[in-house]
């Protein structure tokens, strides 16, 4: 019986990608050729399925007699898009959620995709408003070299680089390996061997002023980057020479569910939670660097460094500056 009922539903598909339609009774002949029997009711069930469960294209040509059916799209056929319209409409919820990247520049080539989607399986919009939202910096300079830099990695192409810091009287130009790009703080950051500096150097997209692909053999890194590199540190800068250190903290119970539930960074431990106590203390392991205090910070006084002094000190200088400031 399922056999039967692919093979009636395939003729039926074959015979409405012919732009002069078919009358029901055409299709029963088609069908009759093909050793099927089958009734006229059973047909006008079948084109009903296509257009409701398939989603299929199918219209009606009026001004024929009887009544001629066929696909308004001659490419289209269930057997390239076999969905239910219950799968097409989980997958429209997909293309809702990354159309919300589509519209970041960061993520142009999430349109190509969407786009594919759209016209091979005939899908449409069908919401009225949009139901989810990604923070997006509108105002994020160098999104457009994002899909270059993506390609240049993944093609292994050595770059040349323009690059100008915020401090509008310095401007470089750089040769760079690219390796890795990352997002932080809603800006993004290309990784990449430097040849001026000869080190590993990371680049905000943001001061990229141009980019320039070279014919220069390209020099390979087996960093692990999305596991290790970034492991002992919050954001992206990677002091040279410093080594990952204990930072104990206290948390406020008020705030301790916030940074329970989001840590500072993976490392992050619960060394102790005594009832005594209106505070829990907590340790995390990583190298200092800025993103570090400002994390710290971002907490005002809900947060308080125990040790080691060092990162105490740093951080009641910044608070000292802050209260000049202020003052």
């Amino acid at each position: 019986m399922k056999q039967k009922f692919e093979t009636r539903h395939k003729i039926i598909d074959y015979c409405l990608t012919d732009r002069s339609g078919y009358s029901v009774k055409d299709l029963l002949i088609a069908l009759k050729a093909e050793g099927i029997t089958a009734t006229a009711q059973q047909v006008v069930a079948d084109i009903r399925f296509l257009i409701n469960e398939m989603g299929a294209p199918v219209e009606k040509l009026f001004g024929t007699n009887p009544v001629r059916y066929r696909y308004d799209d001659m490419n289209f056929s269930i057997f390239n898009h076999m969905m239910t319209k219950k799968e097409k409409k989980k997958l429209l919820g997909v293309v809702e959620l990354f159309g919300k990247y589509g519209h970041n520049p960061n993520y142009v080539w999430v349109e190509e995709v969407i786009e594919r989607i759209n016209s091979n399986l005939h899908l449409q919009d069908q919401y009225a408003r949009p139901i989810v939202g990604f923070g997006d910096n509108k105002l994020l300079r160098g999104k457009a070299y994002f899909s270059p830099l993506f390609n240049a990695i993944k093609n292994k192409t050595v770059l040349r680089i323009k690059y100008q810091p915020f401090s509008p009287d310095e401007e470089f130009i750089f040769t760079i390996h690219p390796y890795f790009l990352k997002q932080y703080n809603e800006r993004w950051f290309l990784f990449g061997w430097n040849e001026n500096e000869n080190m590993l150097y990371n680049l905000a997209l943001d001061r990229i002023e141009a980019i320039e692909t070279t014919k220069d053999d390209y020099q390979d890194t087996g960093i692990d980057f999305e596991n290790e590199y970034f492991g002992n540190i919050i954001g992206v800068t990677f002091p040279q020479g410093e080594e990952p250190v204990d930072i104990i903290f206290n948390v406020s119970k008020k705030r301790w569910g916030y940074l329970r539930t989001k840590p500072l960074h993976a490392s992050q431990k619960l060394v102790e939670n005594s009832d005594a106590n209106d505070y829990v203390t907590v340790k995390i392991h990583v190298i200092p660097n800025n993103e570090l205090y400002a994390s710290l910070l971002f907490y005002g006084d809900d947060v308080v460094v125990v040790k080691p002094q060092k990162i105490r000190k740093t951080l009641l200088s910044i608070i000292e500056k802050m209260k000049q400031n202020y003052s």
